[in-house]
């Protein structure tokens, strides 16, 4: 089900449909650059930037465009409605979780399990043995519904409380 997504990683720019059953909807692995990218961008910044009064950029980050970061995004059309980062860490057996956002009119779906579900199996694909994450406080019962461990609080970013998470899978 994830094969093709080892391509996406070592050969950019291929992209890989993940699913297209869910809802009317299709779960893409993309890169900077695809067609797709622009709307998954536009998502980051309305769901995580926004509601801190960011300005528009400060949902880019240099590890976007890194060969071993690859992008989730649930299309509704061509509008994005749900994406997430996987990125390697320097510890092999490490991926990180990054920029979970879900449009908050398809939050409570089932958009976020699904991408956590082509997370874990992406991840597993690859050989990493732990996931790790820092959740937002309001996302924590989220993760741990999806059997992520509490480690500890961390530091604050822009006054919203942030919470290490790890998954051993």
């Amino acid at each position: 089900m994830f094969g093709c997504l080892v391509i996406n990683l070592l050969s950019l720019p291929v992209t890989c449909v993940i699913t297209s059953n869910f809802k009317g909807m299709a779960l893409f692995a993309i890169y900077p650059g695809h067609a797709y990218y622009a709307s998954y961008l536009s998502l980051r910044y309305s769901v995580l930037r926004a509601p801190l009064g960011l300005p528009v950029g400060s949902e880019q980050d240099p590890t976007d465009t890194d060969s071993t970061t690859i992008h989730f995004v649930w299309m509704h059309g061509d509008t994005a409605v749900g994406g997430v980062q996987l990125q390697a860490t320097d510890a092999a057996e490490v991926a990180r979780v990054r920029f979970m956002a879900v449009d908050p009119a398809h939050q409570k779906t089932g958009i976020g399990r699904q991408l956590l579900a082509a997370i874990f199996g992406v991840s597993a694909e690859q050989g990493y043995s732990k996931l790790s994450l820092y959740a937002r406080e309001s996302a924590i019962a989220f993760y741990l519904k999806a059997d992520f461990e509490l480690k500890e609080e961390v530091a604050p970013f822009h006054g919203i409380r942030h919470w290490h998470m790890t998954l051993d899978i």
